[in-house]
């Protein structure tokens, strides 16, 4: 799943948790792919162009069930029991856990169940029908935004990210993309940084709720 639609998942987990700093939701969601972009750029994960598309290939410590699952288990009894506070360990433990969640239907069978454990790998491989990836994107997007209760401006932003992510989903449509990550791999994680960063800025931007009755 893509970096706008791990936000709209913060605002979804928000309208449950009104009490809790957006921000706190926002790194929680993408926790993992943080891990990841910090885990290409120190070669200890990769990825692979191959037929005309670009795979993650080996990514078992940021990416497996026992990583995301643990880091929201972690993350929630260190913020209960640490910092004493209960609904934002709560909150932040669930969106770190749904990272992992969320990117299993998405996946090529490319997540493992730990970082050690090679076989079996999972994953749903949606992203091998490239559309159907991006209109099921863009509809959990605007069910977090409707969840969330958010304004027209926030539904843009949402929706206008997922369309951004059509040179991801179809990198031939942008010629010499595909040769320029094969010569340079940490391409990717940088823009992916760059796109989680302009996520967090637009949508916690445009995240405030419309007044009742407007």
């Amino acid at each position: 799943m893509y970096a706008i639609n791990h936000a709209a998942t913060a605002l979804a987990i928000k309208s449950r948790y009104r009490q809790v700093p957006l921000l706190w939701l926002f790194v929680g969601s993408q926790l993992i792919e943080l891990m990841w972009v910090a885990f290409q750029f120190l070669d200890l994960e990769r990825i692979k162009v191959k037929d005309n598309a670009v795979h993650l290939d080996y990514l078992p410590f940021s990416h497996s069930l026992a990583t995301g699952l643990g880091l929201g288990i972690l993350t929630w009894l260190g913020i209960s029991r640490g910092l004493k506070r209960p609904e934002l360990g709560q909150a932040t433990g669930i969106a770190v856990a749904s990272h992992i969640l969320l990117d299993l239907p998405l996946h090529e069978p490319d997540i493992q169940e730990a970082p050690f454990v090679d076989q079996p790998k999972l994953g749903g491989s949606i992203y091998k029908s490239p559309a159907l990836a991006l209109i099921l994107e863009t509809a959990y997007g605007i069910c977090c935004w409707w969840t969330y209760g958010g304004s027209r401006a926030l539904l843009a932003v949402i929706t206008l990210f997922n369309l951004l992510n059509l040179p991801f989903l179809f990198p031939r449509l942008i010629p010499g993309i595909l040769p320029a990550v094969r010569r340079q791999p940490k391409i990717v994680a940088a823009l992916i940084l760059l796109q989680i960063l302009a996520t967090w800025l637009f949508v916690g931007l445009f995240s405030r709720r419309p007044a009742q009755g407007s």
